[in-house]
C-alpha cells in the first residue's frame, strides 16, 4: 500500500472524531431542548420543597432585623394618618386629640403592629406558597424558551467543555489513526 494513504489517515481520523464530537454535542443540546419542560418540572419540584418552604420563607421574612428595616416606613404612614388623615376622616376626634395623646396612640399602634406584623406575614406566606405552584410556573417559563436561547445557555455554561470535548476527540482520532501508520512503518 502507498505511504501517503497511511500518512493522511491520522488527520482524516482526527477530523472525523472532531466532527462526530460536535454532532454529538449538538444532538445533546437538541435533546435537552426537547426535554426542557420535563427537566424544568423535575428541577422545580426539587427546588420548591427547599426554597419555597412556607416555614423557612416566613422565618426569613419575619426576621426581626428585616422587620426593623421596614419599621420607619410603617411609622411614617402612622404619622401621616394621625397628623393629616385623622383630621380629614374624623375631625371631631382630631379636635380633641392633643399632640401628647397622638404620640401615645402612635406608640400603642406601633407596639401592636410589631406584634401583629410577623403573624400576618406568616399567615400570608402560608396561603401564598401553595397558590404559586412553582413547578408549573418554571415549566411554563422553560416552555417559552426558544431553541437558540437554550443552546446559548448551555454553550455559555459548558463553554470550556464544548470546546475541549471535540479537541480531545480529534486528538484521540489522531492517535487511533496514527496506529496503522506506525504499524506500516515497522
Amino acid at each position: 500500500m502507498n505511504i501517503t494513504v497511511f500518512s493522511v489517515l491520522p488527520f482524516f481520523s482526527a477530523a472525523i472524531a472532531w466532527l462526530l464530537a460536535r454532532l454529538g454535542l449538538n444532538l445533546l443540546i437538541r435533546k435537552l431542548y426537547a426535554q426542557r419542560t420535563a427537566l424544568a418540572q423535575q428541577m422545580a419540584a426539587g427546588f420548591s420543597g427547599d426554597l419555597l418552604n412556607a416555614d423557612t420563607l416566613s422565618q426569613k421574612i419575619t426576621d426581626p432585623k428585616k422587620l426593623a428595616a421596614v419599621k420607619p416606613m410603617i411609622e411614617a404612614h402612622v404619622n401621616t394618618f394621625l397628623n393629616i388623615k385623622l383630621q380629614e376622616k374624623l375631625p371631631v376626634i382630631a379636635m380633641f386629640a392633643s399632640p401628647d395623646m397622638l404620640g401615645k396612640i402612635k406608640e400603642g399602634l406601633m407596639e401592636e403592629i410589631d406584634l401583629l406584623l410577623p403573624e400576618v406575614i406568616e399567615q400570608y406566606v402560608a396561603r401564598l406558597i401553595p397558590e404559586l405552584d412553582a413547578p408549573t410556573l418554571i415549566a411554563q417559563k422553560a416552555e417559552a424558551l426558544q431553541e437558540a436561547e437554550v443552546k446559548a445557555l448551555i454553550e455559555n455554561t459548558l463553554k470550556a467543555q464544548s470546546i475541549n470535548i471535540p479537541l480531545y476527540a480529534a486528538l484521540f482520532g489522531l492517535i487511533i489513526g496514527s496506529v496503522p501508520f506506525v504499524l506500516f512503518l515497522l
